[in-house]
């Protein structure tokens, strides 16, 4: 099995999800996920990256309608955090680390 996770598809835009995501996202049935991305000025939290109403977004509308998001696939027994690489963002795959 894999987990979807939407990131930046572009180092050069911010990671906020624009109007017309949103609108989806209310029109669909997923107000609570509409409601706290506006809280958070509708940048994406690492929770909500996972979130199905935001994977469903980012899979039917037109890139520069959610805010050229993308869909990355990594297995499911992966532990991860977002990086960055040259500006871009990048999942990362958690490991272990001793004094």
């Amino acid at each position: 099995m894999v987990q979807q996770i939407v990131i930046s598809s572009s180092p050069y835009t911010s990671t906020k999800i624009k109007d017309e995501g949103l609108q989806y996202l209310q029109d669909n049935g997923y107000t609570d996920l509409s409601e706290e991305l506006i809280e958070n000025d509708t940048r994406l939290t690492s929770e909500c990256r996972t979130h199905p109403g935001l994977i469903e977004a980012v899979e039917e509308l037109p890139q520069d309608s959610v805010g050229f998001l993308q869909i990355v696939e990594i297995p499911d027994d992966v532990d991860w955090y977002l990086g960055s690489k040259l500006s871009q963002e990048i999942i990362v795959e958690e490991h272990r680390t001793w004094p």
